[in-house]
C-alpha cells in the first residue's frame, strides 16, 4: 500500500485523524499537520476467529496443520514482521513443515476472496 498527497504544507509528524469516505470505501484519509494524505484500502473483512481458522499442535516442533472454511493465500511472518514463506492452499486443509523455522512466534495470515484471517503461532 502506497500513500498519495492530496495536499501538503506543514509538518507531518503526528496523525491526527484516519476516515473512511463513505462514497469511497476503497480509500483511507489520515489528516496530519501537513495536510491530508490518502491510501487504496483493501475491501476485505479483518477478522480474527477460532472457529473459521484452525491451526494445530501450537507451539509445534515439526509441522503444523492448517485448516480453512475455504482455500486460501498464506503468508508465514516472524516476529519482526518478515515474510518467511508464502503459499496458495490446494484445499482447506494443509501441512506446514516447520523444521526449517528458527525456535519463536510466528503469524500466520491466510487471505481469501472476502476476507483476511490472522493467528499466531510458537515453533519450539
Amino acid at each position: 500500500m502506497n500513500w498519495e498527497t492530496i495536499n501538503t504544507g506543514l509538518d507531518d509528524s503526528v496523525v491526527y485523524c484516519l476516515a473512511l469516505s463513505r462514497a469511497d470505501t476503497a480509500k483511507i484519509y489520515a489528516g496530519t499537520l501537513n495536510g491530508v494524505y490518502v491510501m487504496d484500502f483493501p475491501n476485505k473483512v479483518q477478522k480474527i476467529s477460532e472457529d473459521e481458522m484452525a491451526i494445530y499442535p501450537n507451539p509445534a516442533k515439526d509441522k503444523l496443520e492448517i485448516k480453512l472454511p475455504k482455500k486460501a493465500k498464506l503468508e508465514i511472518r516472524n516476529a519482526q514482521g518478515q515474510v518467511i514463506e508464502k503459499l496458495e492452499m490446494e484445499n482447506t486443509r494443509t501441512t506446514l513443515d516447520v523444521t526449517r523455522y528458527a525456535s519463536g512466534i510466528y503469524l500466520i495470515k491466510a487471505e481469501t476472496d472476502k476476507e483476511i484471517m490472522v493467528k499466531k503461532f510458537i515453533k519450539e
